[in-house]
């Protein structure tokens, strides 16, 4: 690039030879060289000197416009430790001292581990299997005559006869008495009602546990219709070593109350010997 002092020092020159000049060069042509050449030196002076394209300079490229923008360069953050955040502390109620309900404490539950004959047409057949097969005839037992149920299977009782010469076999269960010798039931009042009678009956020994849901202040009334009086015992008598009626057993009718000072279920017993019996008593809760 020429400097601009040296431009104007080459022009005087120019200039100079111009008007000094003794060429027979016709003057005309020698203007119009001079116009030129001064012409292309004045652009080449004036010329605005270009400078380096931006960042952002935008370009043409064969009719196409480009920008010159700076390439993202895309970086990974470093990995931070993570953040251990303690978890929130949720306040926790004590439990309350609620009755105790069906669904998380007394399953009805029955079995049957005595049976008495009863055969309209005596005596009864034991059998060797159970079914009616020609040939698994084994003995026979009279009515009334008690039997040890060790198991069922398709409506057959699996028996043993008691006595000094037991007969081990299949009787129908349709030509016996039988019943739960060993219960337990939850006992329900109905909404419309602040009483409910039980009624059941003893073949043989067993042991009949019934369970009542009782809150504190109320009043528990027992009353034994037929039977003995059963055995009452508190919620908190988880043992049962405290009969609370004193009356446990003793032949009715027996009727008796209390109020109720702790909530929960509370076992209201009966209990029965070899011979068995029928028995009904009532509760009542207000």
């Amino acid at each position: 690039m020429i400097k601009r002092q040296s431009f104007k020092e080459s022009l005087d020159t120019v200039m100079k030879n111009y008007h000094n000049q003794t060429t027979t060069f016709p003057s005309t042509w020698l203007q119009k060289a001079g116009m030129i050449c001064l012409t292309g030196m004045l652009c080449l002076a004036c010329a605005p000197t270009t400078p380096p394209p931006t960042a952002n300079q935008v370009t043409e490229t064969n009719g196409a416009t480009e920008t010159n923008e700076p390439t993202a360069v895309e970086t990974t953050p470093e990995s931070s430790p993570p953040v251990q955040v303690a978890p929130a502390t949720v306040p926790t109620n004590p439990p309350m001292n609620r009755p105790t309900t069906a669904s998380n404490a007394v399953k009805d539950t029955c079995k049957i581990t005595m049976a008495i004959v009863s055969d309209p047409n005596p005596p009864t057949n034991v059998r060797s299997t159970p079914e009616v097969r020609d040939g698994n005839i084994i003995g026979q037992v009279q009515n009334r005559t008690q039997l040890s149920v060790e198991g069922e299977q398709n409506n057959w009782f699996k028996v043993r006869t008691l006595g000094n010469e037991p007969l081990e076999g299949w009787v129908s269960k349709n030509v016996t008495e039988s019943g739960c010798n060993q219960k337990t039931q939850r006992i329900t009042i109905p909404s419309n009602s602040n009483s409910v009678t039980i009624r059941d009956r003893f073949i043989g020994t067993g042991s009949h546990e019934y369970t009542i849901s009782a809150q504190q202040g109320q009043t528990i009334t027992v009353t034994a219709n037929s039977g003995p009086f059963p055995f009452i015992f508190a919620a908190s008598d988880v043992n049962r070593q405290r009969e609370l009626s004193n009356q446990g057993g003793a032949p009715g009718p027996i009727s008796w109350s209390s109020q109720i000072s702790t909530s929960g279920d509370y076992a209201i017993d009966l209990e029965s010997n070899f011979r068995g019996y029928e028995y009904s008593f009532t509760v009542e809760l207000r």
